[in-house]
């Protein structure tokens, strides 16, 4: 079974986005828990496909922000997007033209996921009394 079939981030941010068209604020609260389930599939998707080689400290850290951040200590590239293009001249030097893209890899960085991991957190709770005080 391939990786990319165990988490399906797609459908977790399928799901958000009609919660977001909703006029209903309870279901952007929950939009809020869903898209914080697409972060972590997309983290733990990738946690899956390298799982033989990532230490199980990482691969244990249920909060993807860490995970990711550990993870990119060790392997700086782990942790960043790339694009797989390829040309079919037959040439010694790489031509500037002519390249078709494969495929994209998309990781966030580290900063952006838990910036917004944590944000998207904080609508899953009461609001503090100190803080429903101020409103």
């Amino acid at each position: 079974m391939s990786v990319f079939s165990i988490y399906k981030k797609e459908s977790h941010l399928h799901r958000a986005m009609q919660l977001l068209d909703s006029e209903n604020t309870t279901d952007h609260i929950y939009a809020c828990l869903e898209l914080r389930f697409c972060i972590e599939a997309i983290v733990y998707q990738k946690l899956l496909h390298g799982i033989k080689n990532i230490p199980s400290s990482i691969v244990e850290t249920w909060q993807p922000h860490k995970a990711i951040k550990m993870l990119s200590e060790i392997d700086e590239l782990a942790a960043s997007g790339c694009k797989i293009e390829f040309n079919l001249a037959k040439t010694d030097v790489p031509p500037k033209d002519g390249w078709l893209l494969l495929g994209e890899q998309k990781i966030p960085p580290v900063k952006w996921l838990t910036k917004n991991y944590n944000k998207l957190g904080n609508f899953l709770h009461l609001v503090e009394p100190i803080r429903r005080q101020l409103l």
